[in-house]
């Protein structure tokens, strides 16, 4: 999305009722009704099996979406099992916003299995280490002590920027960048840290596009 742009209302998906019938299905699983017994066995061969896929319907839907979007809309989404995919304007570079955490934890990850990195290494919260936006080590003591799979935890779960710094001071832009290359993202680059907000006035932008994150979350 670009700045300053305002998503339309979207209507309700058509594969709503596909969702809420596998979620009722795993909801039976898990909460077994008052008159089962502990030893009664589920019968699985009595749960209908899903529906298949309605491709033609999730394609007019998302043509819908673009039509009513103001800003520049991609998207890239891919059935692992089959290789079809919906695709539309996919390989256009886009600003990444926080999505190019997700190409830093790769990079956290390759160095742990290289042996350069250990996930219970511990770091120092610093004062200089806080970030403003997304995140709660911003409002965390100076002084803690956290370990590297924290950082990890609140940069993913949270988008903490301070964690998404602290982690890229770590591993270096450079290092973060070859990871990218490595895992084939070509439109991929991180040449500034998070809120960096100088850099991004002077034009200095990270950038991804939807078959890169598709890619990278294969």
């Amino acid at each position: 999305m670009e700045p300053g742009s305002t998503p339309a209302r979207r209507g309700s998906p058509p594969l709503r009722a596909v969702v809420c019938a596998v979620a009722c299905a795993i909801a039976s699983l898990a909460f077994p009704s008052g008159t089962s017994t502990a030893d009664k066995p589920v019968l699985l061969a009595s749960i209908p099996p899903p529906a298949p896929p309605q491709w033609g319907e999730l394609d007019n839907f998302l043509a819908g979406v673009r039509g009513r979007f103001r800003g520049v809309i991609s998207y890239y989404i891919e059935d692992l099992q089959t290789g079809r995919t919906i695709v539309w304007n996919e390989n256009q570079p886009l600003p990444a916003g926080s999505i190019i955490k997700l190409p830093i934890a790769v990079s956290v990850f390759e160095q742990e299995l290289a042996g350069k990195l250990l996930l219970d290494a511990e770091v120092v919260l610093k004062a200089t280490d806080k970030a403003d936006g997304s995140g709660v080590l911003k409002r965390t003591r100076s002084g803690t002590k956290l370990t590297v799979a924290n950082l990890l935890e609140l940069m993913l779960q949270r988008s903490d920027n301070t964690a998404t710094n602290i982690l890229t001071d770590m591993l270096g832009l450079e290092e973060i960048n070859g990871s990218c290359q490595r895992q084939g993202l070509t439109a991929t680059c991180m040449p500034r840290y998070i809120m960096d907000l100088t850099s991004r006035d002077n034009k200095i932008e990270n950038y991804t596009s939807a078959t890169d994150m598709g890619r990278l979350l294969k």
